[in-house]
């Protein structure tokens, strides 16, 4: 991508400029720019700022998408596209609790911004997984800063191995991006590439 900055600015074209198809284009709803959130294959792609270096813009990015996108019906349920075995729907669970598995085959858990003041993931044998947003609103959609069970979290990601026993998540929502929460190189979450 020719690095950082590079690839945050990739992603910014990505979800801005309008999407215009030339042909017959099925399915392709849920649109921010070129972004299509009611087709799986971009489902993960609000997540990639974290590795990027930018946090903050898949707060923002997440919280838009959730907001623009779902229960926008006037029942307040309707999603965007198709949900083949649950994925949209499955997107909007994890999202709104506050992270993401952008690739499932890996036992880590990208951050974004929930919606939720608190929820509790039950895993079984009386282990409970909390999330707390604390100052969370509309509003305050920023992560200022984290902590995993009870230990400071300075990266936007965290592995299964740390909750997979229970455990709780507390994040410090602010209204205004911090830059340098989780913004470090060496904070990415694990990846194919170097950074």
């Amino acid at each position: 991508m020719g690095g950082r900055e590079k690839f945050v600015q990739r992603l910014d074209e990505f979800f801005s400029l309008p999407y215009h198809p030339k042909g017959i284009a099925r399915d392709v709803t849920g649109l921010l720019g070129q972004y299509c959130q009611g087709n799986q294959p971009d489902c993960q792609t609000p997540y990639f700022y974290d590795y990027a270096g930018a946090p903050w813009k898949t707060q923002e990015t997440v919280r838009k998408i959730l907001r623009l996108m779902y229960g926008s019906d006037k029942s307040n349920y309707a999603f965007p596209g198709m949900d083949d075995q649950g994925s949209t729907s499955a997107w909007y669970v994890l999202s709104a609790l506050g992270f993401y598995t952008v690739d499932p085959a890996r036992p880590e858990y990208i951050l974004g911004s929930p919606l939720f003041d608190q929820a509790a993931i039950h895993l079984g044998k009386g282990k409970d997984f909390t999330i707390v947003a604390r100052h969370n609103s509309p509003k305050n959609l920023y992560i200022q800063s984290a902590t995993l069970n009870g230990r400071p979290l300075d990266k936007p990601w965290f592995e299964h191995s740390a909750i997979a026993n229970g455990g709780k998540l507390v994040l410090d929502m602010g209204p205004t991006p911090n830059c340098s929460w989780g913004s470090a190189v060496a904070s990415a979450p694990p990846s194919m590439s170097p950074q």
